[in-house]
């Protein structure tokens, strides 16, 4: 490349540069000195404390109740470097790209920076505060919960009003007042996660040398406009001394070829943070581009782009996909039916279907968190996800994230950082959020995964849910608040990004709630935009106990992780219901109660209880005792999964349909949430130790693109079988067989059927007409029922299993005695698993005694033949036996 610059870069300006990488290890102190350490960045202050023996794992038992001094210090971390090698060059930028969060830097004594806002790259000329050998750089960061309450207190002063919520329930054993400053705030506590707000760098830090000129990076969107993709370039550079020609060389893999620009600089350009030297517009027929696909549409084609400018070569992935977001009338003839709520991908509508995403960490130094989080990705799309929400309340994710969710066609619903909270709307505040908006866009737009932006979570519906008494503040200056700063918001990200759709809120009702000022008068109304969706206090294995939306992106129930999960973080005497380590690490409000009441409307009270009555299950001690906790954390995953999937299936079977109400042609089932920060009762489906929960298993039968779910309409016990398909093509002459099992027959079929499905046709959800009388729902305990979808090779193509509602009116002792037959190992990474049984083996769970990264091909399922195979697909090689395996079913499992 040195060859091509001296050709492309005759004379023009002095382009030699380098990078001082600053990471690594610094020294860090208390603010009074009793507390110092070497510490690293990134990195962060809990974990440097941890690291030099100063506190215990932050994350073991109770832990988490112990440090809230670390936050309630200041910190100051420090090092040495020396720019010997650095005198030819007459600029330096030092560049971090992130403080967390309330920081001054300083470099030989001098301040450089005051930053009070976690989501926003630095850049700083710090030229003429350096000198010749060595040199001190400082980051004096303030208490994060001090810094919260002062400015709390002061705007309660000045305004004669809180700002909700002043605190977070205390079942959260959380920190005040996280809306007043611009940091993750999840870090304060949530109802799935503790209490650890951070300070430190969690990201790069480096100073970059130059002469006059430095090519820092450059961004796009794409766009389709009649027949040629236009990729819109900014150029972001800096530049000293006189007026100037700057050239830049872009490429784009198997479409374009090298070609060169020049712009002329203006006279020192960017004194602090990179400037837009220049843009361009590229245009190149569409017909030469193959397209980016979300996953199970299509592939993943992502080109290279190549910028060359002063000699440094900066290389990115770029794919082309179009987003629309479609509002129109369900009947625009009768409009009170409400409007669509659906996306199209290269103009093809799209069923999202996928999870919410929280940070993998409460502490974002750990080298293993890039490791965590394509993990997490693979999970996603190995069981068919299309989409993964960026929750408001974490941070907006690195770019990692973003490039390997394109690499698996997972897109990104992406909230700005706002959550479950009313927010200041004064000068600084809004300056500050205008820098944070228009950085992270800028950032954010080139990405291919990126589908759509909202504003908040669940800020529009707190307002009308009344969800905090707040005195001198009414619902209507609350309103005005709301929408002056979420307005600008919108301003901002339409028009850094005007490629990809812009929400308020999530939920919201879209288009409806723009048109009525902001806020809508009901949030959660089905027949606009998107819901959340909890309900403890239905039965969630039913299908008519939940809502019609036309977008679901937010729905869950809890569940704990398994024993041997939860035994890596707290004692195993602590591992009851109710000892006091589990009661601290159950944040959500009246979690222990609903969790046991819905746990045990569904699966038998043990036989130790002196009453089967739910209303006494709190008299039972054996039931909260350690004896019996590993059950209950597994019967707590059958009920989520078996809740997940009742739910999933509701609003996949909508996907095409309305009713005479215009009720339904739902698009979007988005569970909360995917991942865990700790190990503890959560709505995860994969664990803290990234072991897939059972109800992950079960997302990868109710994701399928071609599925087929089997249900009773409560209307006249009838059987419904629904089959749909995501997939663009229809599948012709197949088969439908419905059986019906008795517990007590075994594996014989009481009872066979089959239909002849002509065509299955793309992208809908159909019924199937049975015939069959109703079913006496006194008996519907005795049975359970199988339907199989095949085709003319006798291949099942997709298959259910309804089981009874109540478990506990079953006789367990008629499940099958399951064992492993066999294990061969295909490969290093792949093993295969022969499994059998005698009788019907509901819930069939497969374990391995050795700790393993990677996950079953299948597990928590039915067995209702008498054997089946199942892989272990391992991300890291190991060697195992026949031995290391065990399995079990209801009948017996933590028994």
């Amino acid at each position: 490349m040195l060859f091509l610059f001296f050709v492309w870069f005759p004379i023009l300006i002095s382009c030699s540069s380098f990078q001082l990488d600053l990471s690594g290890e610094w020294k860090f102190s208390s603010k009074n000195k009793s507390i110092t350490g070497i510490g690293v960045i990134p990195g962060d202050i809990f974990s440097d404390l941890y690291r030099n023996r100063i506190i215990e794992n932050p994350l073991f038992g109770d832990n988490h109740l112990k440090f809230q001094w670390v936050a309630e210090d200041d910190w100051t971390y420090s090092r040495e470097f020396s720019i010997e090698n650095s005198n030819n060059y007459s600029h330096a930028l030092l560049h971090i790209g992130e403080l967390d969060t309330i920081a001054v830097v300083s470099i030989n004594n001098k301040t450089i920076l005051h930053s009070q806002n976690q989501f926003i790259e630095h850049n700083v000329d710090i030229s003429k505060y350096l000198r010749s050998g060595i040199n001190i750089i400082s980051i004096e960061f303030s208490s994060p919960t001090k810094f919260a309450t002062q400015l709390a207190d002061e705007f309660e002063y000045f305004n004669n009003h809180e700002l909700p919520p002043v605190c977070p329930p205390s079942i959260y054993h959380g920190d005040c007042h996280p809306n007043f400053i611009r940091k993750a705030q999840y870090s304060f506590s949530w109802d799935w996660g503790p209490s650890f707000p951070t300070v430190g760098v969690p990201g790069d830090i480096f100073i970059n040398f130059f002469d006059l000129h430095f090519f820092d990076d450059f961004t796009w969107t794409t766009e389709l406009i009649d027949d040629f993709w236009y990729v819109n370039i900014e150029f972001f550079s800096l530049h000293y001394g006189i007026e100037t020609d700057i050239r830049f060389i872009v490429e784009i893999s198997d479409l374009v070829k090298p070609f060169s620009l020049t712009y002329r600089t203006d006279r020192n350009l960017g004194a602090h943070n990179h400037k837009v030297i220049g843009t361009y517009k590229l245009d190149i027929e569409s017909k030469k581009v193959e397209k980016w696909w979300p996953n199970g549409m299509g592939g993943q084609h992502l080109y290279e782009i190549r910028v060359v400018s002063c000699g440094k070569e900066i290389r990115k992935q770029i794919g082309f996909k179009t987003v629309e977001l479609v509002q129109s009338f369900i009947n625009p003839k009768i409009p009170k039916l409400g409007r669509n709520f659906y996306f199209k991908v290269n103009n093809v509508p799209i069923f999202l279907k996928g999870s919410n995403w929280i940070p993998v960490s409460m502490f974002r130094n750990f080298t293993s968190n890039t490791n965590k989080m394509e993990f997490l990705l693979d999970s996603a799309a190995d069981v068919g996800m299309n989409i993964l929400r960026v929750w408001g309340g974490g941070f907006y994710e690195s770019e990692e994230f973003y490039n390997y969710a394109a690499e698996k066609g997972i897109l990104i619903w992406q909230d700005m950082m706002f959550a479950c909270a009313l927010y200041p709307t004064d000068k600084n505040f809004l300056t500050n959020v205008r820098s944070e908006i228009e950085s992270q866009v800028t950032r954010l737009k080139k990405h291919p995964s990126i589908l759509v932006y909202a504003g908040n979570n669940e800020n529009e519906a707190a307002i009308r849910g009344h969800w905090w008494k707040v005195s001198n503040y009414s619902e209507n200056q609350q309103v005005r608040d709301y929408v002056k700063l979420y307005s600008q918001i919108a301003k901002i990200v339409t028009k850094i990004d005007s490629t990809k759709p812009f929400v308020m809120s999530s939920p919201s009702n879209g288009i409806e709630t723009e048109e009525e000022g902001g806020v809508s008068k009901n949030p959660y109304d089905v027949r606009y935009g998107d819901i959340h969706f909890y309900n403890e206090f239905v039965n969630l294995w039913r299908d008519d106990s939940f809502v019609t939306p036309r977008c679901a992106t937010e729905y869950g129930i809890q569940s704990f992780p398994l024993r041997e999960t939860m035994l890596k973080w707290i004692n195993e005497s602590d591992w009851e219901y109710t000892s006091q380590t589990m009661f601290h690490r159950q944040h959500h409000p009246g979690g222990i109660a609903f969790n046991l009441l819905m746990i045990f409307s569904h699966l038998p009270i043990p036989d130790q209880c002196p009453s089967k009555s739910l209303v006494d299950l709190h008299k039972c001690e054996y039931l909260t005792s350690n004896k019996y906790m590993s059950r209950l954390a597994y019967f707590s995953q059958i009920h989520q999964a078996t809740a997940l999937k009742t739910q999933t299936f509701h609003y996949r079977r909508f996907r095409n349909l309305t009713n005479a109400e215009g009720l339904g042609n739902t698009m979007c089932a988005m569970y909360w949430q995917l991942n865990d920060v700790w190990a503890a009762p959560t709505w995860s489906t994969i664990d803290f130790e990234q072991q897939w929960k059972m109800s992950h298993y079960e997302v990868r039968r109710m994701f399928s693109n071609l599925a087929v779910y089997l249900y009773i309409d409560p209307a006249d016990f009838n059987l419904k079988p629904v089959i749909i398909n995501d997939d663009f093509s229809e599948i012709l002459n197949t088969t439908m067989r419905l059986q019906q099992l008795s517990w007590e027959s075994g594996l014989d079929p009481v009872f066979s059927q089959e239909y002849p499905i002509e065509r299955i046709h793309p992208t809908t959800a159909q019924e199937v007409d049975l015939s069959l009388n109703a079913i006496e729902y006194s008996e519907l305990s005795e049975y359970l029922y199988v339907v199989q979808i095949y085709n003319a090779q006798n291949q099942i193509l997709a298959s259910d299993v309804l089981l009874p509602n109540f478990l506990f009116e079953i006789n367990f002792s008629t499940f099958g005695k399951v064992r492993i037959e066999n294990m061969r190992k295909q490969n290093a990474g792949l093993y295969e698993i022969l499994l059998s049984t005698d009788r019907i083996s509901p819930f069939t769970w497969v374990s391995c005694s050795k700790q393993f990264s990677g996950w079953f091909s299948d597990n928590g399922f039915h067995m209702t033949g008498r054997t089946k195979t199942i892989e272990l697909v391992l991300k890291e090689e190991m060697n195992l036996s026949i031995n290391d395996f065990s399995v079990c079913n209801l009948r017996n499992c933590y028994l």
